[in-house]
């Protein structure tokens, strides 16, 4: 049996190509070890689409919000106890005669109020 003679800095050699073809970068070597340093990437692309997906809604929530106006309901009670509601756009409605039950008038209101939104 013939023992072969093993060459260690080819060997070597021959994985620190195979790691510097895939990004690596030999930061020190003698004739048996090698260290080897892959340098981490920044993904501009990545960046952009995580931008795109966080910031742009954000910025157009912004603006919509900006857009938009206070909602105004002008309540006036005449002198038999009808309500009537008048909002933003100058419609009025007349709620009938609830004089005699607030509870009632308070949910007429709301939902008035809700279905003039």
């Amino acid at each position: 049996m013939e023992i072969k003679q093993v060459n260690k800095a080819e060997i070597l050699q021959k994985a620190v190509n195979n790691y510097t073809r895939m990004g690596y970068r030999v930061t020190s070597q003698t004739s048996d070890t090698a260290q080897l340093i892959k340098p981490k990437k920044f993904s501009c692309l990545l960046a952009v689409i995580l931008l795109l997906l966080i910031i742009l809604p954000l910025i157009i929530y912004i603006f919509m919000y900006m857009a938009q106006k206070d909602e105004t309901v002008y309540l006036r009670v005449d002198d038999l106890g009808a309500l009537y509601i008048t909002d933003e756009h100058g419609k009025t409605r007349r709620v009938g005669n609830l004089s005699n039950d607030i509870s009632s008038t308070v949910n007429t209101v709301k939902k008035w109020t809700d279905f003039l939104k």
